[in-house]
């Protein structure tokens, strides 16, 4: 298996080219990779996948843009950090909150977290569905990844969907849920899926909830609102090291 996770990591290099990890809980049966594009923390302590506290491990695409802010409140909470990445705040933040925690990142996402000790394995992607994340799930096992060409390398998953070619050619482009391989689904945006490893088990939850109830009726004022709002969107993405 950790042959195939390799192979299946090497066929994303392009979209993380800077460092690459493999990690194993053999018991579980369980293999996560991880390709690098270092954003935060370029450094060495950067490196996926992470693991926290002997418990916790993830791999993480992506990048958060409020961290600092949780990273400041799980440190007044008596949290402590090893590293500046945004990858061990969310790491710290489900250790405190649970999946309660997603809902408070702020970001492009999609990440995966194994917790040892429970045997669960979350997966996460972001409310707008900026960061891909797909998945296969039978009576055996689950398996994921960014991309679905990753998926060539799974036996069981490597039938072309036939189909896939009509929605490119009405839509121009695939409409969630169709996939080139038949049964590799993309993870709805703004889900979370907890998979039970000793089960086999999966469950399939959101986490983003809207409120579409405020209404602004001066004109003026809903174009300034938006002017700052598009602002500090701007300014909160211009975090990075790189």
């Amino acid at each position: 298996m950790q042959e195939t996770v390799q192979q299946m990591c090497d066929a994303q290099k392009h979209g993380g080219p800077d460092d690459a990890g493999i990690w194993t809980d053999a018991a579980a049966g369980l293999v996560l990779g991880h390709r690098r594009l270092s954003l935060l923390d370029l450094s060495s302590a950067g490196h996926q996948p992470m693991i926290w506290r002997d418990r916790y491990v993830i791999s993480f695409n992506g990048e958060i843009y409020n961290f600092q802010t949780i990273r400041r409140e799980l440190e007044s909470l008596g949290h402590r950090f090893l590293t500046q990445t945004d990858t061990e705040v969310i790491l710290a933040a489900y250790e405190q909150w649970g999946t309660l925690s997603f809902a408070k990142l702020e970001g492009m996402f999609a990440f995966a977290i194994w917790d040892q000790l429970e045997q669960q394995l979350l997966l996460v992607r972001d409310p707008s569905g900026i960061k891909p994340l797909y998945y296969y799930h039978n009576e055996a096992g689950i398996q994921f990844a960014s991309e679905t060409r990753a998926f060539r390398f799974m036996d069981a998953t490597s039938q072309p969907n036939k189909n896939w070619p009509v929605f490119m050619l009405a839509y121009g482009h695939l409409p969630e849920p169709v996939t080139t391989i038949q049964n590799v689904k993309p993870l709805p945006k703004g889900f979370f899926i907890a998979y039970d490893a000793r089960r086999k088990k999966k469950n399939l939850q959101s986490f983003a909830f809207y409120s579409f109830s405020e209404r602004v009726a001066d004109k003026a004022v809903a174009s300034s609102t938006i002017a700052d709002l598009l602002r500090k969107s701007v300014s909160d993405h211009l975090v990075a090291d790189a």
